[in-house]
């Protein structure tokens, strides 16, 4: 018996298959326009158009209505790590005046772990924030921040909020 494996980079799919596939239930693709494919719920409202863009499916929510609004949070029930308001756990490196993203994790402990395997000479801190100011690109105020220090521990002390303003420097 032989066997054969195809990379699932290999098997081509359409853009509506990939918008198919990233609906949630309850949701289909009612047809497409030059702005996209319309998406309905199933009461054949139009909630939304989406098109699939440098790699990811975008969707644009039509109007702030009531079919619109219970779509995005379909979106969020189905995909919570996309939740703007999603609050998560992140590691800011000090890099020169700015801060550095190191990584993000869904709740204190995943992000706190391996802290002392770190070996890194920078002003570090461990922060809860809203995944929604992550994706903004410009300066936040965090929730809440603890101090690292350089051996990897974590103050057991919350220092309340400070004011992030990213980089685009990718830490490794």
């Amino acid at each position: 018996m032989s066997q054969v494996f195809v990379s699932v980079q290999m098997v081509n799919f359409s853009d509506e298959d990939y918008v198919r596939r990233a609906l949630p239930d309850g949701y289909t693709v009612a047809g497409s326009s030059k702005d996209g494919f319309l998406i309905d719920d199933l009461d054949g409202r139009h909630v939304s158009v989406a098109k699939v863009d440098n790699g990811y499916v975008s969707f644009l929510f039509i109007g702030s209505t009531t079919a619109g609004i219970e779509f995005e949070n379909s979106l969020y029930k189905k995909y919570p790590a996309l939740d703007p308001n999603k609050i998560v756990w992140a590691v800011f490196y000090r890099w020169y005046s700015a801060w550095a993203l190191h990584r993000v994790s869904e709740d204190k402990v995943s992000a706190m772990e391996g802290m002392t395997s770190f070996e890194v000479d920078r002003v570090a801190v461990l922060c809860s924030v809203r995944a929604g100011n992550l994706r903004t690109g410009t300066a936040f105020e965090t929730l809440t921040s603890q101090d690292i220090a350089e051996d990897g521990t974590v103050s057991s002390d919350d220092s309340g909020p400070m004011v992030i303003t990213l980089t685009n420097l990718e830490m490794k």
